[in-house]
C-alpha cells in the first residue's frame, strides 16, 4: 500500500502516514541498535515487561530482522559493496 491508500484507511493525510512511518522506522532501527542515538528511556526493547504476550513476539522478531541486517551487511561486503 501506498501512503494515499494508508491515509485514506486511516482516515488521516498522506503526509501523516509519511511522518509515522519515518518515526517507526527511526524506533525500529534504535532498537536493533543500528542506530547512532542513544535510546530515550523507556524506550529500548528491555523495557518490554517480559510477562507481556507481544514480548516474544516483538524478540522473535527483533532477532530475525538483526540476523536478516547482518546477512546483508555481510553480502555486501563479499561483493565489495560497503
Amino acid at each position: 500500500m501506498d501512503h494515499r491508500e494508508i491515509a485514506e484507511l486511516l482516515g488521516t493525510t498522506p503526509n501523516n502516514v509519511s511522518v509515522n512511518v519515518h518515526h517507526a522506522r527511526r524506533k525500529l532501527r534504535l532498537l536493533l541498535g543500528q542506530g547512532s542515538e542513544p535510546v530515550p528511556a523507556g524506550d529500548a526493547l528491555d523495557s518490554v515487561r517480559r510477562d507481556d504476550p507481544l514480548y516474544a513476539l516483538i524478540h522473535s522478531t527483533a532477532v530475525w530482522l538483526r540476523l536478516g541486517i547482518h546477512a546483508k551487511q555481510r553480502a555486501d561486503r563479499k561483493e565489495g559493496n560497503r
